[in-house]
């Protein structure tokens, strides 16, 4: 069997978990949740970095009676080798059979990058528009209690629900999160493999870093408004130091959840979302940067004087991968501290 069909094979398994989750306790059973196709966006978005970690994993590492199958022709099976490193020499093996040369190569791996980051932004966006669905059907439940349309016995009822619904999301993205961050560390030993054979620096990456408690404070007493601008009516006033949730931003004003109960605007230059400190998730290193992969693994990836450049390029876009691991990381913790918006109070 070639690696092209039995890598066929290893992708057709992983796509069994979109179907996992539409089976009876899976994450889109439910489809009468309001907000069922936010879930099903982030779940389909957050299944392509899923399906390609384990692809990774099974080619790099081996795995059993498929190992098997692909040890004529992938060196990389049954290697012992770490996850990144498995992760780098399985995209570094096929970039070495898919390009001509040591230029078109690094070209791609720069493309490949550029590709995951710009799923990273997707998932980002969808995440936050699922979230954001929860908060307004949270909003909603409240609403019609206050106008009597429920009592207040199945006002409770129903936002417990959406309170379990909202923790099932983070705890999908969390997956999702930790997905990611085997990725970034697989692209990160890609790009060593690479400048090792050109004279780069090394690459090291770190844990997540997070900001101090997570997520975006007010920097100092601020109005909270119905409305996106100062023409519309004073709905509340946060202290400087509050935690909030940023559901959405556009044109200087950012909608809120409000500490106080429901929705609100606030200007975006009273938010700071600065990340705290600690040492940083990424840096490049004063050395010459290791080859992560055994000697004769891959081939060097040595490219012409004039083409070197483009390892500075892969450095760049490593490093924002690395920014946007941090980020999705920040999302969760931040999700993971305003569970008690789903309150009526």
């Amino acid at each position: 069997m070639t690696t092209a069909v039995a890598t066929a094979l290893v992708l057709g398994g992983c796509q069994t978990t979109n179907i996992g989750s539409i089976l009876p306790g899976g994450y889109l059973s439910d489809k009468d949740d309001k907000c069922y196709a936010q879930r099903a966006a982030l779940d389909s978005t957050g299944n392509t970095f899923e399906t390609e970690v384990l692809r990774n994993v099974l080619l790099g590492a081996g795995a059993g009676a498929l190992g098997a199958l692909l040890a004529d022709e992938n060196p990389f099976v049954g290697a012992g080798l770490g996850a990144a490193a498995a992760l780098a020499g399985t995209l570094l093996y096929d970039l070495q059979r898919q390009t001509g040369n040591s230029v078109e190569l690094t070209e791609a791996a720069i493309k490949g990058v550029r590709e995951e980051n710009t799923r990273i932004d997707l998932l980002l966006t969808r995440f936050e528009a699922l979230r954001g669905c929860r908060y307004d059907e949270a909003q909603d439940i409240r609403e019609a209690l206050d106008a009597g349309r429920i009592t207040r016995a199945v006002a409770e009822e129903r936002m417990a629900a959406v309170r379990e619904r909202y923790q099932e999301d983070v705890r999908q993205m969390e997956r999702i999160a930790s997905n990611i961050s085997d990725r970034t560390e697989g692209y990160a030993a890609v790009y060593n493999q690479i400048a090792a054979d050109n004279g780069g620096r090394q690459l090291e990456v770190n844990a997540p870093r997070l900001s101090q408690g997570g997520g975006a404070r007010v920097t100092r007493t601020a109005n909270l408004r119905s409305g996106p601008g100062t023409q519309y009516d004073k709905v509340g006033r946060l202290t400087r130091g509050t935690r909030v949730t940023v559901l959405s931003s556009a044109n200087g004003w950012s909608r809120i959840v409000n500490p106080n109960g429901g929705q609100a605007y606030i200007a975006d230059f009273l938010i700071g979302r600065g990340r705290g400190a600690g040492p940083a998730s990424a840096r490049i290193e004063n050395r010459p940067a290791e080859k992560p992969l055994p000697p004769g693994r891959v081939d060097d990836v040595v490219l012409p004087s004039n083409e070197r450049d483009k390892v500075g390029d892969l450095q760049a876009v490593s490093l924002a991968n690395v920014e946007k691991r941090d980020r999705v990381y920040e999302e969760v913790a931040t999700s993971k501290a305003q569970t008690d918006a789903f309150t009526l109070s």
